[in-house]
């Protein structure tokens, strides 16, 4: 199992390019919040006053094999955050 710092470090290449804005996030400045919900991701970014500074919400398929069931697809919930990410820091 990978340390929370491994995980942390993992997660950061997945998102290479946002190198001043996790350096910041790592320093306190700001708090990202991710949200997954039935039919969204969402990424909430906060200022140390607990201000959103920016949310983006990405939807998702919705697969339903049944009647009265729903599924997601893992791979795409991971895209989702990562683009939900992107697209707070690009915005911010």
């Amino acid at each position: 199992m990978a340390s929370s710092k491994e995980y942390l470090q993992f997660v950061l290449e997945q998102l290479s390019g946002l190198d001043e804005i996790t350096c910041r996030a790592m320093m306190g400045e700001y708090i990202l919040a991710i949200d997954q919900s039935t039919t969204t991701t969402k990424a909430i970014l906060f200022d140390r006053r607990s201000n959103v500074v920016e949310r983006r919400d990405v939807m998702h398929k919705q697969i339903s094999p049944r009647q009265g069931w729903v599924e997601h697809d893992p791979t795409e919930i991971w895209h989702n955050i990562v683009e939900a990410i992107r697209q707070v820091i690009e915005k911010s």
